[in-house]
């Protein structure tokens, strides 16, 4: 038997159907052979007998047949490259782009898809996950928000894979806008994360928690920034769930347990689990937490950590630690924050609250009128305030001198208690100098002045240090009210009558006396 040899460039392959009419014909009838497998892999090659002639073709990429919608007997074929950088990469798969379709009946040039798609591929050689595999394409389907195509199973001698083509979602993976380090890689896309992208955020996370798994009677079970994507570019934003890997549909059970650890629910820590739609909630928590401030080193926890690790891990004593959300929300409405992310994580799921009490409890604090106050600009006073702000970086670098000190006479807690200070009042201070507005400058002292207060309890014994720390407050107080304010904190602060008691640094008292009659 005669034998010929092709390579099948996919994204080309009108060329073969020109050039060579009946090796075109053979491909096409391969293809289509339903005892194929049905996926072609990348530089394989397969064998094919057609009118006595043995072909062999190999694939430039690899291919994975699929139904077609509106002829369930006639097939498209899904193009992707497996060398390409794959989109996501975990511990049950591997997912690359689909570069687009190719329909052999009529015309055989690769299309490009009217929506972007994504093939999701998962061994099943060591651990035979097909029946999650089934489970995640019945829970995409049941969702709604994500197209997905019927799986692929393939098993040859060596190996058992499953391929799962969905739509791709259009965004930003949360995690990447949450981690602090991995935002840097976004500067382009995200120049500034802001206070008001939480807020906005906030509503399109929980709003998609309720309408794509909750009121559609699932259970995710791996709710966490990795699996939302987030569009901005859209107003409102938008957030989609993803990886439905573990999903349940209610009232399934399976008795795993699974899920990532630093948001995986207390009662799931159990040996044979049981899920509820709160356990979803406890996770949804934990991530609106991550989104308010909450320290980003709690969400990544180690395998061997046990749920009272989890527990403590997940009281938010560290919540609105950015220096946006200290300044801009007022203690009331911080509180109100608490009390609703507290409610989510309740460790008693009987006690936990619900998504639909999570919106409308957010929804009861007034965030528009954070808007409002951010209107009111400085025009004038701006060139003012930077003198004065640079004033308070002097005095701050002082303070660091400060620090090394205590350190070489061994006063370690009270070291301690100058760095926060320093690094506290540092951040709200570049903040300001980023984001001036009336409305931010009566925050950032109210904030300065609990910080310092705080740190006075310390330093009380260090009569040097409190002296310069003084004289900071009174730098602070000069941002927008008198010299009889200045003078009334300096008093509570030192004990003395006078602006500056004892001052070292007669650059600096220069500096602050410069700014009192700027004032005047």
């Amino acid at each position: 038997m005669p034998a010929m040899f092709f390579r099948i460039d996919a994204a080309n392959i009108r060329a073969l159907h020109a050039n060579n009419s009946h090796a075109f014909e053979a491909l096409r009838c391969y293809l289509n052979d339903t005892s194929s497998l049905g996926v072609w892999n990348k530089n394989q090659e397969y064998q094919y007998n057609y009118k006595n002639i043995n072909y062999r073709f190999c694939f430039t990429h690899s291919l994975v047949r699929q139904p077609r919608k509106s002829d369930k007997e006639k097939y498209k074929f899904e193009v992707f490259d497996p060398e390409q950088k794959p989109v996501g990469k975990g511990g049950y798969g591997i997912v690359y782009p689909i570069i687009g379709s190719i329909r052999l009946e009529a015309d055989p040039a690769i299309k490009k898809n009217k929506k972007n798609k994504l093939v999701k591929i998962q061994s099943h050689t060591e651990l035979d996950r097909s029946y999650a595999v089934v489970q995640e394409y019945k829970g995409l389907l049941q969702a709604g928000h994500i197209a997905v195509k019927p799986p692929v199973f393939i098993t040859d001698k060596r190996n058992k894979l499953s391929y799962l083509i969905m739509e791709k979602v259009d965004g930003i993976v949360l995690e990447e806008v949450l981690n602090p380090v991995k935002r840097l890689n976004l500067l382009e896309e995200i120049p500034e994360f802001n206070f008001f992208h939480r807020i906005e955020l906030t509503f399109a996370i929980l709003k998609a928690i309720q309408e794509q798994i909750t009121n559609k009677h699932l259970i995710h079970r791996d709710i966490k920034p990795d699996n939302i994507i987030v569009d901005l570019n859209k107003s409102p934003p938008v957030a989609k769930v993803i990886d439905f890997g573990f999903v349940l549909r209610e009232p399934e059970q399976d008795y795993r347990r699974c899920g990532t650890r630093a948001y995986r629910a207390p009662e799931t820590f159990i040996v044979k689990p049981t899920y509820s739609t709160k356990a979803d909630v406890w996770s949804t928590g934990r991530l609106l937490s991550y989104l308010w401030g909450d320290e980003y080193s709690n969400y990544y926890i180690s395998r061997d950590k046990t749920v009272d690790f989890v527990i403590k891990k997940s009281s938010n004593e560290l919540l609105f630690s950015y220096p946006e959300l200290e300044l801009y929300l007022t203690e009331e409405d911080k509180n109100k924050i608490r009390v609703c992310l507290r409610k989510m994580l309740l460790v008693d799921p009987d006690e936990r609250g619900t998504i639909d009490e999570a919106i409308e409890q957010f929804s009861q604090i007034n965030f528009e009128k954070y808007k409002k106050l951010t209107q009111s600009a400085l025009n004038e006073n701006d060139i003012r305030l930077r003198r004065q702000l640079n004033s308070i970086h002097l005095h701050l670098i002082s303070l660091q001198g400060k620090e090394k000190e205590l350190r070489q006479k061994s006063c370690f807690e009270a070291a301690d208690a100058m760095n926060r200070l320093v690094n506290k009042l540092s951040n709200y201070t570049n903040y300001l100098e980023k984001n001036p507005s009336l409305f931010l400058i009566k925050r950032y002292k109210d904030c300065c002045t609990r910080e310092i207060d705080l740190a006075n309890s310390t330093l009380r014994n260090h009569r040097n240090t409190l002296w310069l720390i003084a004289e900071l407050s009174t730098a602070i107080a000069l941002l927008g009210v008198g010299y009889l304010v200045a003078l009334g904190i300096n008093y509570c602060a030192t004990g003395r009558l006078g602006l500056f008691s004892q001052t070292k640094s007669e650059k600096l008292l220069d500096e602050v006396t410069n700014s009192i009659l700027v004032m005047g």
